[in-house]
């Protein structure tokens, strides 16, 4: 049976307008309340029973643990548990010990504005995140709402868009929405010119121009990577994503990582998966870095070091792939400390690798697969075949 003791209650710029009884109760009986300075001044709450939550906000958390066992309210904005507080706090203090009282999200209230249907546009928060986050969102008629840290990063996401070639998207921006100093205006990403944007803000966009979408296949074209020639190309990068099967919440590793451009797509067919990168080279680690930041994702460990090195400290994958620094030493030793039902994917461009695969078929099974891309070139008025290096995949389930 619950017996809670923190109560955390969602207010928006109405103050208490929305809230139930009960969570006005909550507050009179409260030995602690914490919140923001807005907050707490929007409720007219003082007094030396109420604190300021601190900067950072994991200092707020420490605050928690000091009063643990008193009657303690936290107030945060709107929903708590859509981009706010609650999943934080979740993860140092049980669910038996809080009780939860959801204000209005600011969501809601934007698609109010819109005339937008939540289920069939994106939210998404930027307030602590870069704006790359929405790169994947970005496409043609696209309805995005997206909560903003402040008006400085609006001006960022407009100049963001702009630059990816969709400078014509209309970006209606909200202020302090369902307050009484709640303000709509509306610009084109290309024309961004406000400078008083003031916090609470979010922002809803309807993307327009004609810039590049990331396509939802695998196998994305390969001009969205940085590159310094080591990349597993798009067709066979599409081949290889397929081979190790993504599920819900499963965790990559990728191994001779190159330009990271597997373990991208491995991310990017659902926010539930993590991944781990390892690389020998420092300079192909940042470009790692730099595509992963230009492609706004998250879940994503990289490790500077040896494949054979790193895996030790590793935490156990549900799929494997070795796209660089094969050895027989490490297909041996992948083998051995992976759990069972791991999915291992290696390719190979030469002969020697292909060697080390054909032995791992004839050792452990799987399926051993040989592509040969070959592309269309002009050679003066003509055009002939132009094949690339074929490339040898072994797959199995452990």
């Amino acid at each position: 049976m619950k017996n809670p003791w923190l109560t955390i209650i969602g207010i928006g710029e109405s103050g208490l307008q929305y809230l139930a009884d009960v969570s006005q109760n909550r507050l009179e009986s409260a030995d602690i309340i914490i919140g923001p300075p807005r907050h707490l001044r929007l409720l007219g709450l003082s007094g030396s029973k109420v604190l300021e939550w601190p900067v950072p906000f994991s200092d707020g958390l420490k605050l928690l643990d000091k009063y643990k066992g008193k009657k303690v309210v936290v107030l945060v904005s709107g929903d708590p548990f859509w981009y706010g507080a609650a999943a934080t706090i979740l993860r140092k203090f049980s669910f038996d010990e809080i009780e939860v009282f959801p204000g209005p999200s600011t969501f809601g209230w934007a698609a109010a504005r819109m005339g937008w249907s939540i289920e069939d546009i994106s939210c998404v928060g930027l307030h602590a995140k870069p704006v790359e986050h929405i790169r994947s969102l970005i496409a043609p008629k696209r309805k995005i709402l997206a909560l903003m840290r402040d008006g400085d990063q609006v001006k960022s996401l407009a100049h963001y868009l702009s630059k990816l070639g969709f400078g014509q998207t209309k970006i209606r921006v909200f202020e302090s929405l369902g307050g009484n100093n709640e303000r709509i205006r509306e610009i084109a990403a290309e024309e961004y010119n406000l400078v008083d944007v003031k916090h609470p803000v979010c922002v809803a966009i309807c993307v327009d121009g004609l810039g590049s979408a990331i396509p939802l296949s695998t196998g994305i074209d390969d001009k969205f990577f940085e590159t310094d020639g080591q990349i597993t190309k798009s067709q066979i990068r599409a081949l290889t994503i397929t081979a190790l099967a993504p599920q819900y919440g499963q965790h990559l590793w990728d191994l001779g990582a190159g330009s990271g451009s597997v373990s991208i797509e491995w991310l990017m067919r659902d926010k539930s998966l993590y991944a781990t990168a390892v690389e020998r080279d420092p300079s192909r680690c940042a470009i790692i870095e730099q595509n992963v930041k230009n492609l706004g994702l998250d879940n994503l460990s990289l490790h500077n070091g040896s494949n054979m090195e790193v895996i030790m400290t590793l935490k156990p994958p549900h799929a494997v792939f070795v796209g660089g620094g094969l050895t027989k030493e490490l297909m041996k030793k992948l083998w051995a400390i992976v759990p069972r039902k791991t999915r291992l994917v290696a390719n190979s461009v030469t002969l020697e690798t292909e060697t080390i695969l054909q032995d791992a078929l004839n050792e452990y099974g799987g399926n051993l697969i040989r592509f040969d891309i070959s592309t269309a070139r002009a050679i003066g008025s003509k055009n002939l075949w132009q094949p690339a290096y074929p490339i040898t995949q072994w797959s199995i389930e452990k």
